[in-house]
């Protein structure tokens, strides 16, 4: 059974939300509010955000707008960001190490933050990095909780299907698997889709329903 759910933006930070404003409006006047908010953003600690996943796309953001603008200091801020987090235990970082730091342990928003430093990794790269990617896509693969389709649960012990997922998932499944030559993980991102669109998607309207009822397993 489906069991509709809508989550208040509550206090999403307003650069994340800019940063995200204009995904395929590169003109110069968006370019131009892009380069406003990443400005603003740098001019903020980096210690200020935590690694979870509003930040992990906020991160996503600056350095998609490093890539089109060729900016050094979005780069240098991610870098700093990134640091404080690549010297922690990862297992840590994922909240799979028992005993769970939040109630929700392996929660899918603590992904997003690799997908992030995978665009870092590509103009910056450093071992530390790519370790960091990599376990976060080997968790994905072999630990998070499923159902027994195969779909990724939202943590561990949710029981339920939140088309969310498929956003803190995918991308790096899906850029990581190429940038390390391993289709198995493309072929995961596509299967994510495939089994999320048969549970959560309405037929009539294509819409996707936000969270479905499942009955998941452990791995």
């Amino acid at each position: 059974r489906v069991a509709r759910n809508v989550l208040p933006i509550g206090n999403m930070r307003f650069v994340c939300l800019l940063l995200l404003s204009f995904p395929l409006a590169w003109g110069q006047e968006h370019l131009d509010t892009w380069r406003s908010v990443a400005d603003r953003l740098i001019r903020t600690p980096p210690e200020s955000y935590p690694f979870n996943w509003g930040e992990g796309v906020q991160q996503i953001g600056l350095m998609k707008i490093a890539e089109r603008t060729q900016t050094a200091a979005y780069v240098d801020y991610m870098e700093r960001w990134t640091q404080l987090y690549t010297a922690r235990d990862l297992n840590s970082l994922l909240d799979i190490k028992p005993p769970a730091r939040t109630n929700r342990p392996g929660y899918c928003g603590y992904w997003s933050p690799a997908t992030a430093i995978l665009y870092l990794n590509k103009v910056r790269p450093r071992p530390e990095y790519r370790t960091l990617v990599e376990g976060t896509a080997a968790f994905i693969r072999k630990g998070a909780e499923r159902s027994p389709e195969g779909a990724l649960g939202h943590w561990m012990g949710s029981h339920q299907l939140w088309v969310d997922t498929l956003y803190m998932a995918c991308p790096i499944l899906a850029r990581y698997g190429r940038a390390a030559s391993q289709p198995r993980l493309i072929n995961e991102a596509v299967r994510q889709l495939d089994v999320y669109a048969s549970r959560c998607q309405d037929p009539a309207t294509g819409l996707f329903v936000f969270t479905a009822a499942s009955l998941l397993r452990r791995p």
